[in-house]
């Protein structure tokens, strides 16, 4: 049975890895501590994600992003202004040079007219190269550089920051059974709209293949994450997550001498893997917007051009 406890004991390496495929490796173990784990890892992500780029629209890529997505939409129900910050979007292999993308994508929002107006836009993939989010980006040139960032949840790549919230473990998620949404290709439909046509990623480059779109093994991954996101008492853990990246952002911003030392202090007291790893990407992300803001001989902002 599927756990729904927000403070998960959480293995190491080999340990948490271990059973969580089937021997088929075409189909997902549901028992296994690396689910509770990404459950976790979702919460504390998208708190960082709504509070340190707190004036950003943020764009989980599908489908590898869809449970993370799934958690930051019920965590935050009722929440008007940070629901209408949080989108999807579907962008794949088979989609990323489409003579279409531009057009799906200034559907979804990301236009050079918002740019100009001075919108910002957080594009966040699972992992591992930023390929898809960085196909998105470039559309618009280096102009809008500084406005359009993109984040990994688990990087290998010098050119795009992954983040240590999820444990190194992120790229694991593309192997958890999906709803049949990769997009494999776009269209025209009525009024001149973008159809995203989906179905099994030829492509993908998984070693699960099309074993992965299931709409049956998604259901309970889907029910149980709508579970945990529900529940009260994490809801308000994640109330007090947001609070904590705020509080984070005013130390950034210099405000607060005793805030700082306290919390800090609890981070370097802390044994919890998540509050260790939180420490590291504040430590990161406060590192790359001073360099940024240096290179632009601009304020500081704590999310300003991350690269």
């Amino acid at each position: 049975m599927i756990g729904t406890s927000v403070f998960i004991p959480v293995a190491h390496g080999a340990e948490l890895t271990a059973g969580f495929f089937t021997s088929s490796s075409t189909h997902i173990s549901t028992s296994h501590d690396l689910w509770d784990h990404f459950k976790r890892a979702s919460l504390e992500t998208n708190a960082m994600f709504l509070e340190w780029f707190s004036d950003w629209e943020i764009f989980y890529f599908l489908r590898d992003m869809e449970y993370t997505y799934q958690n930051a939409v019920q965590l935050t129900d009722g929440d008007i202004e940070a629901q209408e910050r949080i989108h999807p979007i579907n962008v794949s292999r088979s989609t990323k040079h489409s003579e279409l993308l531009l057009k799906y994508v200034e559907q979804m929002g990301i236009t050079e007219e918002a740019l100009k107006k001075g919108k910002k836009f957080l594009l966040v993939d699972s992992c591992c190269h930023g390929n898809m989010p960085y196909s998105v980006k470039t559309l618009f040139g280096h102009k809008y550089k500084d406005q359009i960032q993109i984040l990994l949840l688990t990087s290998q790549t010098p050119v795009f920051p992954g983040i240590d919230l999820f444990l190194g473990f992120a790229y694991k998620m593309e192997m958890l059974p999906h709803r049949d949404m990769s997009a494999i290709g776009y269209k025209l439909g009525l009024e001149n709209k973008i159809e995203i046509i989906t179905g099994p990623s030829a492509d993908d480059g998984s070693p699960s293949g099309k074993g992965r779109a299931s709409l049956e093994d998604a259901a309970s991954y889907v029910d149980d994450m709508q579970k945990y996101s529900s529940d009260p008492r994490n809801v308000d853990f994640f109330k007090s997550r947001r609070k904590l990246w705020r509080n984070l952002k005013e130390i950034f911003q210099g405000k607060g001498k005793e805030l700082a030392q306290n919390t800090i202090s609890g981070f370097l007291k802390s044994e919890d893997p998540y509050e260790n790893a939180l420490y590291r990407d504040f430590l990161m992300l406060s590192g790359l917007s001073i360099r940024a803001s240096k290179q632009n001989s601009s304020s500081l902002d704590p999310c300003n051009a991350l690269f």
